[in-house]
């Protein structure tokens, strides 16, 4: 899963975006994940890629953490790969089962 903050037109942005987008459907399930609101590059994910939108609006906002654990859970994701910001809130939903790496 990729986490980033926001979908606003930036590189980092650009960059999970593609890599959702691109990765093999065959040995993945690609999903993305913003933890504080989309943006302009929002349109451009594929269907069969899995969303999350956390709302965070906090630094230590625990509810969004645990909405993210809970869809880590819900849908057996192994690997987490953050962007900047958002690996704060990766890091702590990383720390609860299932414990992805």
């Amino acid at each position: 899963m990729q986490v980033l903050d926001t979908l606003d037109a930036g590189g980092q942005e650009r960059f999970a975006v593609y890599l959702a987008n691109l990765l093999p459907r065959s040995r993945y399930h690609s999903h993305l994940c913003t933890t504080r609101y989309e943006g302009a590059l929002s349109d451009l994910i594929a269907g069969d890629v899995g969303r999350l939108r956390l709302g965070r609006n906090w630094r230590y906002d625990v509810p969004a953490v645990l909405r993210m654990a809970a869809y880590i859970q819900d849908h057996r994701i192994d690997i987490l790969h953050a962007h900047f910001d958002a690996v704060f809130v990766s890091v702590l939903a990383s720390m609860l089962p299932p414990y992805p790496s």
